[in-house]
């Protein structure tokens, strides 16, 4: 729940749903302000790669470093594993993109979608 909660009026919705979190290669990570959770990540980890499937913080936890401390804990992680880690962002998402690009992550693929208008 809180995972949904942070989400709410922010990126797009996580790549999983409560159906895998009981998964082997699935691991979730919580963040405690004062004892009361105010941020989730989950990953999903491959071979080699840690895959970011969901990232926030509560709104009223915003801007205060919840998710970036998150993130780079799994980052820290992967790197003791000789791991990378993948953040899927959209690519219209500039505030995102900047986001990530501060924390060393960077842009490999682009794609775009095309809807037939009926």
């Amino acid at each position: 729940s809180v995972l949904a909660q942070a989400y709410a009026n922010s990126w797009f919705m996580p790549a999983i749903g409560p159906e895998d979190f009981d998964r082997d290669d699935i691991n979730t990570w919580l963040a405690y302000r004062g004892g009361i959770p105010v941020g989730a990540a989950v990953a999903r980890r491959s071979n080699d790669t840690f895959w970011i499937a969901g990232l926030g913080s509560l709104p009223s936890e915003r801007r205060l470093g919840v998710g970036r401390a998150m993130l780079c804990q799994i980052m820290a992680l992967a790197a003791i594993e000789n791991c990378g880690v993948v953040l899927l962002t959209p690519a219209e998402d500039e505030h995102s993109l900047h986001w990530t690009r501060n924390l060393g992550f960077w842009s490999y693929r682009s794609w775009a979608q095309y809807r037939r208008a009926i």
